[in-house]
């Protein structure tokens, strides 16, 4: 409830004149954002390359390396540290395969497997309060701003 009345008062656009109402609701949309880009990544937790990995894996069980690479599109390097430190935390093991001692293959262990589906169940109410429909809508009006933000901010800056 106090968390309710927190967000009325933040939310004041409409009871601004037409000349503040513009910058308000600029503000408002921006603090909204942020709050809401925070509450993700404590929900998501900011390790997505790793989840991305346990996901895959979880699809697969098991993988070489060099596919898992091929998948995710990043280089040798940065996959081999994510899969050092899954590793320690006893997500994944790595083994040679049988028939190539030269390949890795990675599987996922049972605690990984608890940790995606612990994740699973914790994704499920994300957007669960939007019908699909609504979802669909966010979806497409984030894509639209996302999409304009790069064409005016990022046209300068190189993409690999």
């Amino acid at each position: 409830m106090e968390e309710e009345g927190r967000f009325a008062q933040e939310n004041q656009c409409s009871k601004q004149n037409s000349d503040l109402q513009q910058v308000c609701q600029f503000n408002d949309l921006t603090s909204q954002l942020i709050k809401c880009g925070q509450i993700l990544m404590h929900k998501t937790g900011k390790k997505r390359g790793q989840e991305n990995i346990l996901e895959i894996l979880f699809q697969y069980e098991s993988m070489s390396q060099k596919q898992l690479q091929e998948v995710l599109g990043i280089e040798a390097g940065s996959l081999s540290e994510i899969l050092s430190k899954l590793e320690q935390r006893q997500f994944i093991e790595r083994y040679k395969d049988i028939n190539d001692k030269r390949k890795s293959i990675i599987h996922l262990t049972s605690l990984g497997k608890e940790k995606i589906k612990h994740k699973k169940s914790n994704d499920e109410d994300m957007f669960d309060m939007l019908t699909s429909i609504e979802q669909q809508q966010l979806n497409d009006m984030l894509n639209k701003v996302l999409k304009e933000w790069y064409r005016r901010h990022m046209k300068y800056h190189k993409t690999k």
